[in-house]
């Protein structure tokens, strides 16, 4: 699959990006990776779980003072 496919699916069927992207990654096709996509989603979900930890720290910490 082309690499401008494979972006423009991400904005229109996000889990075929998903699965696409992971095929491509797991036959080490790089040329054809979306990789702006790729890098945005791999900070989101690094962020997204330091908000989770932050967010259960919080709630560990109440429970405690409490």
């Amino acid at each position: 699959m082309s690499k401008i496919l494979t972006q423009s699916i991400y904005g229109q069927d996000y889990h075929l990006w998903l699965e696409t992207t992971l095929k491509q990654l797991q036959e080490r096709d790089l040329e054809h990776l979306d990789w702006e996509h790729l890098i945005e989603e791999i900070e989101r979900l690094g962020n997204e779980e330091k908000h989770k930890l932050e967010s259960y720290l919080l709630q560990l910490l109440k429970h405690l003072l409490l």
